[in-house]
């Protein structure tokens, strides 16, 4: 019995990069292992694989239910029939490194613990084979986990219950979820594994993207919803009823409003408002957001000192007698310039990641903290301790960001358990960079106009 099993699925008979893939199989350093090929019955008859996969170390099985399988099914169906103690998939696109299975069986035999599944980083290659890219899990896990590459203990692979069969995409990353949550997993950090990028698996990009978005809202979600809460107060001290001022012919909160409506992943939007004008101008638009709803807040919720985290958390209250919600968007009215595809990518990183919150951000190019200055006695001395000559260069001065206020993304329990000290982020506070001719904050009316060229030129 081999000491590892390599599944492969063969959905159809044409497969152009297979030989490349079956060979780097079979010039790997670790000898003990078996291939087992998954395929439709039909295959079995046209019988037009390359020869070798009917010889040597390949065992090859007619998945029996139907003439198409899943990825999932054939997954489950192929780690079924393997013998090996380990089991990984590689894809009839891609390839494995010389050293692939030896790297990772030695991990996983003799590892500093008792791993359940180690996964290397990864190469992506062109057509002709030649390196295009260099990825890690670690980080293309928030967008698109490869299924192929990861090996696991099989009998833990089982006990978490394999690949779910009910989902068509990102099947690796709900079964790494529930992995992780009960095994220890290796990562290396060596490129062991080699992705295919050729015109097949490249050409439905956008819709893959909008697949994997729903595919991962209902992996994270269970039925949970996502509340969107948009503050609108009457009262401002910068400008008199800032909320309800006409940029370029609708109210102020008319623009961060569609910008909610439009998102994919959001169910509910609340605008919160203490004023009877705010409140008919929002009803006006009632036939346009089917999203919204349009609620009064307390008089003691209403003050300038009040933060808009316990506005949050008073809405949050009030609907989870009959909903669950999974993230509680706070998004701001002052922010106009914020777009859909801001806060649908927020959410993306905030359901793919796990992490507390996802914070609006944008790159500060002007006012770096290291050029900032404090006075005395009309006398310049640096703020911090940063500070040296080369900071006066542009190219010396490393990345930083602020937030720019337009959205905040937090785990309900945030909310639920805020103590009015902080701005209730959690300890893995993820941030989403917009640009910064959308990260316009009307506090002042040069702001204001400077929103009306801006959404004029959207």
């Amino acid at each position: 019995m081999s000491l590892v099993s390599v599944v492969m699925l063969m959905t159809d008979k044409n497969h152009p990069f297979l030989s490349d893939a079956v060979s780097s199989l079979y010039r790997q350093t670790f000898k003990d292992f078996e291939l087992v090929v998954i395929v439709p019955e039909s295959l079995l008859v046209v019988n037009k694989f390359s020869s070798f996969l009917f010889s040597g170390k390949a065992k090859v099985f007619a998945y029996p239910k139907s003439e198409n399988f899943s990825v999932s099914q054939g997954s489950n169906f192929g780690i079924a029939q393997a013998e090996g103690k380990y089991v990984v998939r590689l894809d009839p696109d891609d390839r494995f490194d010389e050293n692939f299975l030896v790297v990772a069986v030695n991990h996983l035999e003799r590892g500093e613990k008792s791993y359940g599944a180690v996964y290397p980083d990864f190469l992506e290659v062109d057509e002709k084979g030649e390196v295009i890219g260099y990825g890690s899990p670690e980080v293309s896990f928030e967008f698109n986990p490869l299924d192929a590459g990861v090996m696991y203990n099989k009998e833990k692979f089982l006990e978490v219950g394999g690949y779910d069969e009910r989902l068509f995409r990102q099947v690796s990353y709900d079964l790494m979820r529930r992995f992780i949550q009960r095994f220890d997993v290796k990562h290396v950090s060596l490129p062991l594994y080699h992705y295919r990028k050729h015109s097949s698996n490249m050409s439905q990009t956008p819709r893959v993207k909008e697949d994997i978005l729903f595919a991962r809202r209902q992996i994270e979600n269970n039925g949970k919803k996502v509340l969107c809460i948009i503050p609108v107060r009457g009262g401002s001290k910068g400008i008199s009823l800032k909320n309800l001022y006409n940029l370029n012919g609708k109210p102020l909160f008319y623009w961060s409003l569609k910008a909610a409506q439009q998102s994919k992943l959001i169910d509910r939007i609340i605008i919160s408002t203490d004023h009877e004008g705010v409140k008919e101008s929002a009803l006006s638009f009632k036939n346009e957001f089917s999203k919204m709803e349009v609620v009064d807040r307390p008089d003691y919720l209403a003050t300038d000192e009040i933060s808009i985290i316990s506005v949050a958390a008073y809405h949050l209250e009030e609907v989870s007698n009959f909903e669950k919600v999974s993230a509680v968007v706070c998004l701001q009215a002052t922010s106009p310039l914020v777009s859909s595809e801001d806060l649908d990518l927020g959410l993306f990183k905030f359901f793919s990641t796990d992490c507390d919150s996802v914070v609006s951000i944008y790159s500060i190019s002007h006012g770096h903290p290291f050029r900032v200055m404090k006075m005395a006695k009309d006398r310049l001395y640096p703020f911090n301790e940063a500070y040296d000559e080369r900071t006066l260069n542009r190219k010396d001065l490393p990345a930083c960001y602020a937030y720019n206020g337009a959205f905040f993304i937090r785990k309900p329990y945030l909310l639920q358990n805020y103590n009015g000290r902080d701005f209730g982020l959690g300890k893995d506070c993820r941030g989403l960079i917009m640009p910064e001719n959308r990260s316009v904050n009307i506090d002042t009316l040069w702001d204001m106009r400077l929103a009306e060229f801006l959404v004029g030129k959207e």
